[in-house]
């Protein structure tokens, strides 16, 4: 019953990440004072100031969203299979948002200093029929395709971006569906069709009313406390 019941899953996670189906089954695949005080150094127009870019006027505030989910490995009983060397089991979460009729993810505990290149991806799934909806795969950094290789679902458009060390995604799932919410971090070892490992959030029940807003591609940004990273004011490059 474990065996089959894991059977299950891989298959699931295989699908909702971005990659392409084989035929025989499913595959892999965001003060008042500055630092001194009034008149110490940074004053009232330092970092974290009134005009600072965690000010009034500065970095766009982000509200904390409920709509949360953990990411964990694929299947740790299947040796080289289950992704859990990408990082730490628990480490990253998919902090989900809104903006203009899209869902926006936010990788919040992902180590970006780490170029080497991955494949986060994203979708949708109604419970009731494969293969989920909304399917889209994105390489981190941009230049690293190589970690999603395999992958039918890669778009120019949705797409990860890096925002000082915040990962965050503009995926292609409308936020009139309903549903399950995926978010993945996978990489291509071999770059054929069933060679992602990964790690998976195995679906957060979408709540649309309860979901704020994320605006893609601003200047810098404020972020709520995560317990996975200790980001803060964030600027983009």
């Amino acid at each position: 019953m474990k065996a089959a019941m894991v059977s299950v899953v891989v298959a699931v996670t295989m699908t909702v990440f971005g990659c392409s189906d084989d035929g025989d089954g499913m595959s892999g695949t965001g003060g008042m004072t500055g630092t001194g005080g009034m008149t110490g150094t940074g004053g009232m127009t330092g970092t974290g100031g009134m005009t600072g870019t965690g000010g009034m006027t500065g970095a766009t505030e982000i509200e904390a969203t409920p709509v949360v989910g953990t990411l964990t490995p694929y299947d740790d009983t299947v040796p080289d299979r289950s992704g859990d060397e990408l990082f730490d089991s628990g480490s990253v979460e998919a902090h989900w948002y809104q903006w203009d009729g899209q869902y926006v993810v936010l990788y919040r505990g992902f180590d970006t200093s780490d170029e080497s290149g991955l494949c986060p991806g994203n979708s949708i799934f109604d419970g009731l029929e494969f293969p989920p909806e909304f399917i889209s795969n994105s390489p981190y950094p941009n230049s690293a395709t190589a970690a999603c290789a395999g992958s039918p679902y890669v778009s120019d458009t949705q797409a990860a971006f890096n925002c000082g060390g915040l990962l965050y995604y503009l995926t292609s799932i409308p936020t009139s569906e309903t549903g399950n919410l995926w978010a993945s971090i996978e990489l291509s070892t071999a770059g054929t069709q069933m060679s992602f490992i990964g790690q998976t959030t195995f679906g957060t029940p979408a709540d649309l009313a309860n979901t704020p807003e994320f605006e893609p591609g601003l200047d810098a940004y404020d972020l709520p406390p995560a317990t996975v990273d200790d980001l803060d004011v964030v600027t983009c490059p």
